[in-house]
Protein backbone atom coordinates (compact mmCIF):
# COMPACT_ATOMS: atom_id res chain seq x y z
CA UNK A 1 0.00 0.00 0.00
CA UNK A 2 1.43 3.71 -0.85
CA UNK A 3 2.21 6.14 1.80
CA UNK A 4 -0.45 8.52 0.46
CA UNK A 5 -3.45 5.39 1.32
CA UNK A 6 -1.84 4.78 4.78
CA UNK A 7 -2.01 8.63 5.47
CA UNK A 8 -5.49 8.69 4.40
CA UNK A 9 -6.26 6.06 6.26
CA UNK A 10 -4.82 7.11 9.86
CA UNK A 11 -6.42 10.36 8.77
CA UNK A 12 -9.85 8.44 8.66
CA UNK A 13 -9.47 6.49 11.76
CA UNK A 14 -8.44 9.53 13.82
CA UNK A 15 -11.49 11.69 12.20
CA UNK A 16 -13.25 9.09 14.87
CA UNK A 17 -11.17 10.08 17.75
CA UNK A 18 -9.01 7.32 17.35
CA UNK A 19 -5.28 7.50 18.16
CA UNK A 20 -2.29 5.48 17.75
CA UNK A 21 1.24 5.21 19.00
CA UNK A 22 3.54 4.45 16.99
CA UNK A 23 4.37 0.92 17.52
CA UNK A 24 0.28 0.50 16.92
CA UNK A 25 0.72 2.28 13.71
CA UNK A 26 3.40 -0.14 12.72
CA UNK A 27 1.53 -3.00 12.93
CA UNK A 28 -1.12 -1.63 11.20
CA UNK A 29 0.59 -0.64 8.28
CA UNK A 30 2.22 -4.02 8.13
CA UNK A 31 -1.14 -5.76 8.23
CA UNK A 32 -2.39 -3.56 5.58
CA UNK A 33 1.19 -4.32 3.36
CA UNK A 34 0.12 -8.11 3.80
CA UNK A 35 -3.61 -8.05 2.87
CA UNK A 36 -1.86 -6.04 -0.50
CA UNK A 37 -0.11 -8.77 -1.11
CA UNK A 38 -2.08 -11.24 -0.51
CA UNK A 39 -5.24 -9.45 -2.62
CA UNK A 40 -6.42 -11.92 -5.37
CA UNK A 41 -6.07 -10.47 -8.57
CA UNK A 42 -8.86 -10.83 -11.22
CA UNK A 43 -8.08 -10.18 -15.19
CA UNK A 44 -11.29 -9.75 -17.65
CA UNK A 45 -10.29 -10.41 -21.11
CA UNK A 46 -12.41 -9.53 -24.07
CA UNK A 47 -12.97 -11.71 -25.79
CA UNK A 48 -12.39 -14.41 -23.12
CA UNK A 49 -9.98 -16.64 -25.00
CA UNK A 50 -7.90 -14.27 -25.20
CA UNK A 51 -8.07 -13.33 -29.34
CA UNK A 52 -9.45 -10.43 -31.24
CA UNK A 53 -13.36 -9.11 -31.95
CA UNK A 54 -14.01 -6.95 -34.62
CA UNK A 55 -15.62 -3.73 -33.27
CA UNK A 56 -18.14 -1.82 -35.65
CA UNK A 57 -17.81 1.90 -36.13
CA UNK A 58 -19.09 4.24 -33.79
CA UNK A 59 -18.38 4.18 -29.98
CA UNK A 60 -18.36 1.03 -28.07
CA UNK A 61 -19.12 1.20 -23.96
CA UNK A 62 -17.50 -1.26 -22.13
CA UNK A 63 -18.99 -1.38 -18.59
CA UNK A 64 -16.98 -3.67 -16.09
CA UNK A 65 -19.42 -3.06 -13.06
CA UNK A 66 -22.19 -4.82 -15.08
CA UNK A 67 -20.19 -7.13 -17.26
CA UNK A 68 -21.54 -5.58 -20.64
CA UNK A 69 -20.33 -4.29 -23.95
CA UNK A 70 -22.61 -2.32 -26.06
CA UNK A 71 -21.16 -1.89 -29.76
CA UNK A 72 -21.45 1.38 -31.57
CA UNK A 73 -24.47 -0.27 -33.75
CA UNK A 74 -26.62 -1.14 -30.57
CA UNK A 75 -25.68 -5.22 -30.32
CA UNK A 76 -23.97 -5.94 -26.96
CA UNK A 77 -22.31 -8.45 -26.06
CA UNK A 78 -21.02 -10.12 -22.21
CA UNK A 79 -17.41 -10.09 -20.94
CA UNK A 80 -16.66 -13.37 -18.56
CA UNK A 81 -16.77 -12.16 -15.80
CA UNK A 82 -17.72 -8.19 -13.59
CA UNK A 83 -16.74 -5.80 -11.14
CA UNK A 84 -20.37 -6.66 -8.94
CA UNK A 85 -19.56 -10.50 -9.17
CA UNK A 86 -15.91 -10.13 -7.61
CA UNK A 87 -16.89 -7.71 -5.52
CA UNK A 88 -14.10 -5.26 -6.87
CA UNK A 89 -14.55 -1.84 -6.72
CA UNK A 90 -12.32 -0.46 -9.45
CA UNK A 91 -10.49 -1.80 -12.72
CA UNK A 92 -6.81 -0.31 -12.05
CA UNK A 93 -4.63 -1.48 -15.39
CA UNK A 94 -5.56 -1.83 -18.86
CA UNK A 95 -4.10 -3.24 -22.19
CA UNK A 96 -6.03 -2.66 -25.74
CA UNK A 97 -4.28 -3.42 -29.06
CA UNK A 98 -6.24 -2.31 -32.49
CA UNK A 99 -5.26 -2.89 -36.08
CA UNK A 100 -6.64 0.60 -36.97
CA UNK A 101 -6.28 4.48 -35.03
CA UNK A 102 -8.96 4.49 -32.25
CA UNK A 103 -9.40 6.41 -29.56
CA UNK A 104 -9.77 5.34 -25.79
CA UNK A 105 -11.55 7.21 -23.04
CA UNK A 106 -12.00 5.78 -19.29
CA UNK A 107 -15.17 6.77 -17.57
CA UNK A 108 -16.53 9.75 -18.55
CA UNK A 109 -16.15 9.53 -22.24
CA UNK A 110 -14.93 13.08 -22.58
CA UNK A 111 -11.04 12.87 -22.22
CA UNK A 112 -9.43 10.30 -25.09
CA UNK A 113 -6.07 8.48 -25.67
CA UNK A 114 -5.24 7.94 -29.26
CA UNK A 115 -3.98 4.74 -30.22
CA UNK A 116 -2.85 4.48 -33.58
CA UNK A 117 -3.23 1.78 -36.71
CA UNK A 118 -1.23 -1.27 -35.18
CA UNK A 119 -0.14 0.22 -31.91
CA UNK A 120 -1.19 -0.56 -28.30
CA UNK A 121 -2.23 1.27 -24.94
CA UNK A 122 -0.74 0.13 -21.22
CA UNK A 123 -1.65 1.78 -18.55
CA UNK A 124 -1.25 0.78 -15.11
CA UNK A 125 -2.49 2.68 -11.63
CA UNK A 126 -5.58 3.87 -13.12
CA UNK A 127 -9.39 3.31 -11.75
CA UNK A 128 -12.32 2.74 -13.58
CA UNK A 129 -15.03 1.38 -14.16
CA UNK A 130 -16.04 1.89 -17.67
CA UNK A 131 -14.20 2.92 -20.73
CA UNK A 132 -15.60 4.01 -24.02
CA UNK A 133 -13.61 3.11 -27.38
CA UNK A 134 -14.51 5.17 -30.58
CA UNK A 135 -13.80 3.64 -34.04
CA UNK A 136 -14.16 5.07 -37.76
CA UNK A 137 -14.34 1.86 -39.30
CA UNK A 138 -14.08 -2.16 -38.28
CA UNK A 139 -11.62 -2.87 -36.18
CA UNK A 140 -9.97 -5.78 -34.96
CA UNK A 141 -9.31 -4.69 -31.13
CA UNK A 142 -8.36 -6.92 -28.29
CA UNK A 143 -8.03 -6.08 -24.37
CA UNK A 144 -8.27 -7.06 -20.91
CA UNK A 145 -8.12 -4.80 -17.37
CA UNK A 146 -7.38 -6.34 -14.22
CA UNK A 147 -7.56 -4.83 -10.77
CA UNK A 148 -4.11 -4.44 -10.26
CA UNK A 149 -2.89 -1.23 -10.26
CA UNK A 150 0.61 -2.39 -11.98
CA UNK A 151 0.30 -5.39 -14.21
CA UNK A 152 3.11 -4.82 -16.85
CA UNK A 153 2.99 -5.93 -20.51
CA UNK A 154 5.26 -8.32 -21.13
CA UNK A 155 4.56 -7.79 -25.10
CA UNK A 156 7.45 -7.40 -26.95
CA UNK A 157 7.05 -5.48 -30.48
CA UNK A 158 9.78 -4.41 -32.82
CA UNK A 159 10.32 -0.60 -32.91
CA UNK A 160 8.35 -0.82 -29.52
CA UNK A 161 4.96 -0.71 -31.39
CA UNK A 162 5.26 -2.92 -34.53
CA UNK A 163 5.94 -6.29 -35.62
CA UNK A 164 7.47 -5.07 -39.29
CA UNK A 165 7.23 -3.19 -41.98
CA UNK A 166 3.62 -1.72 -42.27
CA UNK A 167 3.19 -0.15 -46.56
CA UNK A 168 -0.05 1.23 -47.86
CA UNK A 169 -1.04 1.67 -51.18
CA UNK A 170 -3.63 3.60 -53.00
CA UNK A 171 -4.06 3.67 -56.98
CA UNK A 172 -6.42 4.94 -59.36
CA UNK A 173 -6.58 5.98 -63.00
CA UNK A 174 -7.74 9.07 -63.75
CA UNK A 175 -9.22 10.52 -66.89
CA UNK A 176 -7.73 13.78 -66.87
CA UNK A 177 -10.17 15.67 -69.90
CA UNK A 178 -9.88 17.77 -66.50
CA UNK A 179 -8.10 18.52 -63.70
CA UNK A 180 -8.46 15.51 -61.02
CA UNK A 181 -7.11 15.02 -57.75
CA UNK A 182 -6.41 11.59 -55.40
CA UNK A 183 -6.80 11.73 -51.76
CA UNK A 184 -5.45 9.57 -49.09
CA UNK A 185 -7.65 8.04 -46.11
CA UNK A 186 -5.32 5.99 -44.07
CA UNK A 187 -6.12 6.59 -40.60
CA UNK A 188 -2.69 5.86 -39.17
CA UNK A 189 1.06 8.00 -38.84
CA UNK A 190 2.94 7.51 -41.52
CA UNK A 191 5.58 8.62 -44.08
CA UNK A 192 5.33 8.80 -48.07
CA UNK A 193 7.42 6.05 -49.12
CA UNK A 194 6.69 7.14 -53.15
CA UNK A 195 4.31 8.44 -55.77
CA UNK A 196 4.40 7.18 -59.29
CA UNK A 197 2.49 8.57 -62.04
CA UNK A 198 2.39 6.81 -65.69
CA UNK A 199 0.39 8.60 -68.38
CA UNK A 200 -1.06 6.81 -71.52
CA UNK A 201 0.78 8.93 -73.98
CA UNK A 202 2.97 12.22 -73.88
CA UNK A 203 1.42 15.21 -71.76
CA UNK A 204 2.26 18.95 -70.51
CA UNK A 205 0.69 18.93 -67.31
CA UNK A 206 1.94 19.84 -63.64
CA UNK A 207 1.76 17.29 -60.83
CA UNK A 208 1.32 18.66 -57.46
CA UNK A 209 1.74 16.77 -54.05
CA UNK A 210 -0.20 18.67 -51.40
CA UNK A 211 -0.24 18.19 -47.22
CA UNK A 212 -3.77 18.76 -46.03
CA UNK A 213 -3.87 19.92 -42.51
CA UNK A 214 -6.60 18.56 -40.23
CA UNK A 215 -6.15 21.83 -38.42
CA UNK A 216 -7.57 24.07 -41.63
CA UNK A 217 -6.87 24.96 -44.97
CA UNK A 218 -4.35 27.39 -43.99
CA UNK A 219 -1.88 24.83 -42.80
CA UNK A 220 -2.59 23.23 -46.11
CA UNK A 221 1.44 22.85 -47.50
CA UNK A 222 2.38 21.92 -51.16
CA UNK A 223 5.13 19.42 -50.52
CA UNK A 224 6.39 18.89 -54.22
CA UNK A 225 5.36 20.21 -57.73
CA UNK A 226 6.52 18.69 -61.11
CA UNK A 227 5.98 20.45 -64.34
CA UNK A 228 5.81 17.63 -67.07
CA UNK A 229 6.91 18.73 -70.53
CA UNK A 230 5.72 15.80 -73.37
CA UNK A 231 6.33 13.53 -70.82
CA UNK A 232 4.58 10.06 -69.71
CA UNK A 233 6.08 9.30 -66.31
CA UNK A 234 6.61 10.98 -62.85
CA UNK A 235 8.23 9.60 -59.24
CA UNK A 236 8.12 11.91 -56.74
CA UNK A 237 10.13 10.56 -53.54
CA UNK A 238 11.42 11.79 -50.17
CA UNK A 239 14.36 11.42 -48.32
CA UNK A 240 13.68 9.40 -44.43
CA UNK A 241 11.59 11.25 -42.39
CA UNK A 242 11.26 14.19 -44.70
CA UNK A 243 7.78 12.97 -46.07
CA UNK A 244 6.01 12.03 -42.95
CA UNK A 245 2.12 12.53 -42.09
CA UNK A 246 0.53 13.16 -39.21
CA UNK A 247 -3.23 10.51 -38.64
CA UNK A 248 -5.84 13.05 -39.45
CA UNK A 249 -4.05 14.98 -41.96
CA UNK A 250 -3.84 13.71 -45.73
CA UNK A 251 -1.71 14.25 -48.75
CA UNK A 252 -3.41 14.85 -52.28
CA UNK A 253 -2.18 14.32 -55.53
CA UNK A 254 -3.21 17.06 -58.19
CA UNK A 255 -2.69 16.74 -61.59
CA UNK A 256 -3.86 19.04 -64.52
CA UNK A 257 -5.89 18.62 -67.32
CA UNK A 258 -4.83 17.35 -71.24
CA UNK A 259 -7.82 16.00 -73.11
CA UNK A 260 -8.05 12.13 -74.10
CA UNK A 261 -5.22 10.86 -71.53
CA UNK A 262 -5.33 8.74 -68.39
CA UNK A 263 -2.89 8.98 -65.79
CA UNK A 264 -2.47 5.91 -63.48
CA UNK A 265 -1.45 6.60 -59.75
CA UNK A 266 0.13 5.01 -57.13
CA UNK A 267 0.09 6.94 -53.89
CA UNK A 268 2.50 4.11 -51.31
CA UNK A 269 3.38 4.93 -47.66
CA UNK A 270 5.18 3.04 -44.56
CA UNK A 271 3.63 3.32 -41.20
CA UNK A 272 5.97 4.89 -38.56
Amino acid sequence: MSLGRKKRFTELVQSFGIRFSPEEALLIESALQEYEAAREVFVITFPQAGGTVTFPAGTTEIDFVEGTVTYGDGTKATLPNNLSTLQEQWMRSLFVETDQTINVSMDDARNFYQVIQGDYLGLIYQQFRKIYIKTTQSTVIQLWATNHPDAMMTKLKVDSARTGVVYRTLTGALVIDTAQTLETTFTANYEIAGVFVHFDGAVTVTVTLTRVSAVSSNYDTVMESVDVVAGTDVYIAFAAGEGRIRSGDFIKLSIGASAGRTAYCDITTEDV
